[in-house]
């Protein structure tokens, strides 16, 4: 699983560190969308702002999509495109 995972983070440009692999293998299998509290709460050992970077990371190598739901919390969905 991992080597797929970290083959992925390559294929989009991005070094694969163990806590993107990390991040990644939370989300990925994920149909909805999610917030960074979500992300917390499935990784309550990381730290939030490890988690922010990973996903801010992922939404600009096109990995995750950004919504901006007009609350004030920005909400992510995995890309299905490859």
């Amino acid at each position: 699983m991992n080597d797929e995972l970290e083959h992925l983070l390559e294929h989009h440009g991005i070094r694969p560190t163990a806590v993107r692999i990390l991040v990644y293998r939370a989300i990925h299998h994920r149909s909805e969308a999610f917030s960074l509290a979500d992300v917390e709460n499935w990784l309550p050992e990381m730290d939030r702002s490890s988690i922010f970077r990973a996903l801010k990371l992922f939404t600009e190598h096109q990995l995750l999509h950004e919504i901006d739901d007009g609350s004030g919390i920005f909400k992510y969905c995995v890309c299905r495109c490859e």
